[in-house]
């Protein structure tokens, strides 16, 4: 049901059952529910039966009459409030449902007001024209809603396509997006995406990105012709056994222009009002005894890591999840982070215990985290923990980073405009000023030109990246 009244009343009975509600699942979304059971002679009066129902905003009502009870397992309201078995024995007093005390249950009347979820409508790249052919790349802020589109201008459903990975355009076209979780759709997101047809589109200029050629390797632009204003991704591709050991991009005089390394094996740059030549410079890797990371055996001499995690090792920052094995794609802990940089510092010791519940005393963590604590590099959750285990998320790595830099008494006065970024405003108000700082630093910049994906858990090959970044840039 979406909105609106819904009322179920039983009538009285001589025997058996007065049921007010009984069903196996049922989703409700806003609006109003009521549900009252009969007044039995004998037997039972339900309020609401059986076991999975979802009520989505609104307001319900539970009424059981003289001996009712409710006899559900689980009652979900709204989001992730849960009831269980309500019923009474002494009027007010709810407890769980015991079916031999059935002759001293009393009325009971319970109403809950419940909150509306609502899922946030998908973001799509910014409207403009293509040369060529055009990428699109969906996200939704909502966390587990599955995004249907369409490109023939028709309005989206659950019937529609299934979003799974990013798609090309080849022609003009209409991009419509729709967000669904638990039955709740968004709003419909739109996007018109024009093809230039020919020539320089109506006054525009378009400029060539010209890729050198290039020994043990080899780079791609895109796009390969570009306005003034466009952002373009570099992608170097080395041989094997080789490495990326410099890209630079270099106007039509010769100056070289600033390039972003994104994080994960790519680049990019803001064309200018002018043809670019882009430089790759490739080198062979010796992945042998001078190699530190030569001992594990997930470690890709080709991948955009491996460079950090040679350094990271070699200086004791970081070590292997096993002999043979770093999981340079796993997670890294809050723990960890923090222990990295007790590293860094050379280990520190420090008297007084850890103020959080969850950090046990000589845990191979404990150290490190009451030194972070002392020196409010760490603050904890704000209720007593830490959460030496969970995940660490991008967001949190800025913000730990931003106050160990401080603790440093580093220049922290760099702040970038993200205004660039479609999901900006998913950034926590607490790490703004770290997330605008870090990326000025360049020490983390978005998954994607348009996304930062702050929400998102920190992997060790990232930690490793951003760690090396950390040292060589910000002093």
């Amino acid at each position: 049901m979406n909105g609106g009244t819904l009322n179920a009343a039983a009538g009285d009975n001589t025997g058996g059952q007065s049921l007010g509600i009984v069903t196996n699942s049922a989703t409700i979304h806003g609006g109003t529910v009521a549900a009252t059971g009969g007044v039995p002679t004998s037997g039972s009066s339900y309020g609401f039966g059986r076991t999975d129902l979802t009520i989505n905003g609104g307001t319900v009502t539970l009424i059981g009459d003289t001996n009712a009870f409710y006899p559900y397992d689980t009652l979900t309201l709204g989001d992730g409030v849960m009831a269980v078995a309500l019923a009474s024995k002494t009027g007010a007093d709810a407890t769980a449902y015991d079916p031999s005390q059935l002759s001293t249950y009393k009325y009971i009347q319970t109403s809950y007001e419940l909150p509306v979820i609502t899922v946030a409508a998908p973001v799509l790249p910014a409207a403009g024209k293509f040369t060529n052919s055009k990428t699109i790349e969906i996200n939704c802020e909502t966390d587990g809603a599955k995004i249907y589109y369409t490109t023939d201008g028709s309005e989206p459903t659950q019937n529609s396509t299934e979003y799974t990975a990013a798609f090309t355009i080849n022609k003009t076209t209409t991009v419509k997006a729709i967000a669904i979780l638990n039955g709740q759709s968004s709003e419909v997101a739109s996007v018109t995406y024009t093809k230039r047809s020919g020539g320089s589109g109506g006054g525009t200029s378009y400029h060539a990105v010209v890729a050198e050629n290039a020994e043990n390797g080899a780079i791609t632009a895109r796009p390969s012709a570009a306005a003034a204003g466009t952002v373009v991704t570099l992608t170097p591709v080395p041989k094997e056994s080789c490495t990326v050991e410099r890209v630079i991009v270099m106007d039509k005089d010769g100056k070289e222009i600033p390039l972003t390394n994104n994080g994960d094996g790519t680049y990019r740059f803001t064309m200018p009002n002018g043809k670019v030549t882009v430089v790759a410079t490739f080198t062979e890797i010796e992945h042998g005894a001078v190699c530190p990371s030569k001992g594990f055996s997930d470690i890709d001499p080709n991948a955009w890591y491996h460079e950090y995690v040679d350094y990271v090792v070699s200086k004791g920052l970081m070590q292997g999840v096993a002999n043979d094995r770093f999981a340079p794609d796993i997670t890294t802990t809050r723990a960890m982070i923090v222990t990295i940089l007790h590293r860094l510092e050379g280990k520190p010791a420090v008297s007084g215990k850890v103020s959080f519940d969850d950090v046990e005393a000589g845990s191979w963590y404990a150290d490190a985290v009451a030194w972070a604590e002392a020196n409010e590099i760490v603050g904890g959750y704000g209720d007593g923990t830490f959460g030496p285990d969970d995940c660490i998320t991008r967001e949190q790595f800025a913000a730990i980073l931003y106050r160990y830099a401080k603790f440093k008494g580093y220049d922290v006065s760099k702040s970038a405009d993200l205004s660039g970024y479609a999901d900006v405003s998913t950034i926590s108000d607490w790490a703004l000023p770290a997330i605008q700082w870090a990326n000025a630093e360049n020490l983390i910049t978005g998954r994607t030109a348009t996304m930062l994906v702050l929400r998102d858990n920190a992997t060790r090959a990232e930690a490793a990246a951003i760690l090396v970044r950390f040292l060589e840039n910000v002093k």
